[in-house]
């Protein structure tokens, strides 16, 4: 958890406000010849537009009597009723608005939480910043007084995974027919089957797929053949309990069953491969 600085005061609903030496990065107005008098009889004043985070921005700055004789700065997203922006258009931000202590030679800065900027609520701020008062005692010097403001923007996830289970996750039952077992020498390839839309195939290594001694157990695995075009962040689950990947796309047994026990079949050259699988969970 974030600690706050000690000077911050958490008192305010609209804000958290600290003290720093820095300017602020985005923007920068001064007022000059400024009095409450003058001040409250203008009641508002609406900045420039300045960019920041990728989006034009402007601030409007208030100082109505109504507000008890507090100034009030509202940010808004700058010509957000153009085309520009598209149909749905939203902008998540956080901003800060600053007003310069020149005697102290810094800067009050006022941190709200994230809004969300939209063609509903296009404009947010602080009804009561700081009182005319206040602002009298350091911020304006000389009739000069200047506002701030920083808008960081917080940018949609470039990264999104989904975990889908599978609503159904009954055994597919497939069956193969090896035929001229004792002629192999490498390895026996199934035919490619699908199931929940992922291409699978079954392998047989007639003398062991492994780097030990071969000629005393037979190889299977199973091969999730699309996972060959996964993603580095896409996998699948089945019910063998393993997560076929790009990296990892087969799974099985190096000692399946023993050569022994193949040629005590009836038929020791043409036997029949019955495979039940299921998957359960889907990364993409």
């Amino acid at each position: 958890m974030t600690q706050l600085p000690a000077n911050l005061n958490a008192k305010s609903k609209e804000f958290y406000e600290e003290t720093r030496a820095a300017p602020p990065s985005n923007f920068l107005m001064k007022i000059e010849w400024f009095s409450p008098s003058r001040a409250t009889s203008m009641r508002s004043f609406e900045t420039r537009a300045f960019e920041a985070g990728g989006y034009t921005w402007k601030l409007t700055i208030n100082f109505e009597q109504e507000r008890e004789d507090y100034v009030s700065v509202y940010l808004s997203v700058a010509d957000s009723d153009s085309l520009a922006l598209g149909l749905g258009w939203e902008v998540n931000a956080i901003f800060t608005f600053f007003l310069h202590n020149q005697l102290a030679d810094n800067y009050s800065s006022f941190r709200g939480t994230t809004r969300r900027f939209n063609a509903v609520n296009n404009k947010w701020g602080f009804s009561k910043l700081m009182s005319i008062n206040s602002l009298m005692e350091g911020h304006v010097v000389d009739g000069v007084c200047v506002f701030g403001a920083e808008v960081f923007v917080l940018k949609p996830p470039h990264l999104v995974e989904c975990l889908s289970f599978v609503r159904r996750v009954d055994f597919v039952s497939r069956e193969f027919m090896i035929s001229g077992f004792s002629k192999l020498v490498d390895m026996w390839v199934s035919e490619e089957f699908v199931v929940e839309d992922h291409i699978w195939r079954v392998q047989v290594y007639p003398r062991r797929n492994s780097s030990r001694p071969k000629g005393r157990f037979v190889s299977m695995y199973l091969e999730c053949v699309s996972a060959k075009s996964f993603a580095q962040h896409q996998k699948i689950n089945a019910e063998v309990k393993h997560w076929f990947r790009s990296s990892m796309d087969h799974w099985g047994h190096n000692e399946f069953i023993s050569i022994g026990d193949v040629r005590s079949c009836p038929d020791e050259d043409c036997f029949s491969l019955e495979l039940e699988l299921r998957v359960l969970a889907i990364v993409s």
